[in-house]
């Protein structure tokens, strides 16, 4: 490749980054690869390696491998379809996240995250709230008994 398709390559990877709105630290943990590698790319002093071209390529396969070498700046279409992606991806891992902390098992925790069996089953299950207290900045507190 030439000087003038690096740079620019460079460039196309600082925008695929702050597209999806991720820090350097953040895209280079994403595509698994150690997070000076990505800060000297972006900032000029490192062109990408075919070995980072390939991992970027493998996470974002929306941008096939023309990118690299077609010249053309990558659209604000192609930017906006794979950050919704990834920002479903990550919205997806967090609700897993929840789930796996038992969070949302608890309909009286998320109400209206399941059906009435599902709740009924895990209302079974669950444990009775005995007692709420409210601290205010005062000092103060209030206790609810539940009935």
């Amino acid at each position: 490749m030439e000087e003038k398709e690096l740079e620019e390559l460079n460039l196309k990877i600082s925008q695929l980054i702050a597209a999806l709105g991720f820090s350097n630290s953040k895209f280079a943990d994403y595509i698994d690869v150690s997070r000076p590698v990505i800060s000297h790319i972006t900032a000029g002093r490192n062109k990408p390696s075919l070995d980072i071209i390939q991992r970027i390529v493998k996470k974002f396969p929306e941008l096939g491998i023309e990118w690299t070498f077609d010249g053309e700046e990558l659209s604000e279409e192609l930017l906006t379809k794979i950050a919704d992606r990834i920002d479903e991806e990550q919205r997806l891992q967090e609700l897993e996240r929840l789930r796996e902390s038992h969070i949302l098992t608890d309909p009286l925790l998320m109400p209206g995250l399941f059906d009435s069996q599902d709740a009924s089953k895990s209302m079974k299950q669950t444990k009775k709230i005995s007692k709420i207290v409210v601290f205010y900045t005062d000092n103060s507190f209030s206790e609810f008994n539940p009935s």
